[in-house]
């Protein structure tokens, strides 16, 4: 587990973490040294990256890994056709953003979906980034009426 999931979980900054001499080795054959090590009613080795981890969430219940108790949580009715997203998220689907007209995008079913991890800005353009992004949201805070 890395180190801020690990704030996050614990909600400080400062967890109580104990030694631990551990040293983990990733897929691509990297070596890790583990941070210290905490008791969340489990063990889990603590790192300092961003690396995503080999097992979801998801996965760790369905092997029986893990039990996930959800307190107080609001189930909404699955949004089952087009029209109801639509609906359900109006508000998408106007004004900054939108093109005439419509699209049919033709997919070839054989291919797998892929998701990829979002790439980083190049530092040069990093302040360039942050304008644009800035006017962008300026525009549609005022198309808004906000």
């Amino acid at each position: 587990m890395s180190f801020l999931n690990l704030c996050r979980i614990i909600l400080h900054g400062d967890p109580d973490m104990k030694p631990t001499a551990a040293k983990l080795k990733l897929c691509d054959g990297h070596i890790l040294q583990a941070l210290g090590k905490c008791n969340l009613s489990c063990q889990f080795k603590i790192v300092n990256s961003r690396q995503p981890p080999l097992l979801s969430g998801e996965t760790c219940t369905k092997m029986g890994l893990i039990i996930v108790n959800v307190i107080n949580c609001v189930n909404s009715p699955p949004l089952t056709t087009s029209q109801d997203i639509i609906v359900a998220y109006q508000d998408v689907f106007d004004g900054l953003g939108c093109l005439p007209g419509e699209y049919h995008m033709k997919v070839d079913p054989s291919l797998i979906p892929m998701k990829h991890t979002p790439r980083r800005a190049a530092i040069p353009l990093k302040a360039e980034l942050h304008n644009h992004i800035y006017k962008l949201e300026k525009n549609a805070s005022s198309e808004e009426g906000y």
